[in-house]
């Protein structure tokens, strides 16, 4: 990578830090849920994690990030496409953030933090509720980042174990007293037990939205 680019890139990260009130609402946050979430992201998507944050039970539209202030915030080093999909204005901004230096200085707990963002998130009171497979697909809709956060909260939570954010009791205690996967397996031998016509309705009665985000 050209120094000249380096340069620009780490003065960009020092204003984006320094303009900020509180860490919070930084643009640095913005930038590491992009940097270390497992696929590209739709504009939705993180919108909702940024409103999310330890300890909500409920989906907070007033801390909701309007795509002009996610821009304004991350000092042009994001782009939303006309697909919504939101990445790094240019491959070399993605490359100099993972540089090992860069990385430990700015995002080194990144993982840490949007475990615990998922585990809010899929931890929303509405999702514990048996829901209709209609009543699936609205909630979906409504909540664009379910299925990401149930599908990828484990990868987020071995990264931490990597960085020894977290060690790895701390993990399975982590994912046994907060994430019922264990469960599907119990619902899953119960279906087994009854004609295979009946078994979707009786799966849906007996699971949660997050188990089915899971699948």
């Amino acid at each position: 990578m050209l120094l000249e680019l380096s340069t620009i890139y780490e003065l960009t990260l020092r204003r984006i830090r320094d303009e900020a009130t509180e860490p919070e609402e930084s643009g640095l946050q913005i930038i590491e849920i992009v940097l270390c979430a497992t696929k590209y992201l739709y504009l939705d998507e993180l919108q909702h994690t940024l409103a999310t944050e330890e300890g909500d039970n409920k989906f907070h539209a007033e801390d909701y990030y309007k795509q002009k202030e996610i821009l304004a915030r991350t000092g042009g080093l994001l782009t939303i496409e006309n697909d919504q999909i939101v990445i790094f204005i240019h491959h070399t901004v993605d490359e100099y953030l993972n540089q090992q230096k860069v990385y430990h200085e700015y995002f080194n707990d990144g993982h840490l933090r949007l475990t615990r963002k998922y585990l809010a998130y899929v931890s929303f009171t509405t999702f514990k509720k048996p829901r209709k497979r209609m009543d699936q697909l609205r909630l979906h809709q409504q909540y664009p980042f379910l299925r990401y956060a149930a599908h990828r909260l484990g990868y987020h939570v071995s990264k931490c174990i990597t960085t020894k954010s977290i060690t790895i009791r701390e993990a399975t205690t982590f994912l046994e007293k907060n994430v019922p996967l264990a469960s599907l397996q119990v619902i899953a031998s119960k279906i087994l037990t009854i004609p295979s016509a009946d078994r979707m309705d009786v799966f849906l009665r007996q699971s949660s939205t997050l188990h089915l985000a899971i699948l």
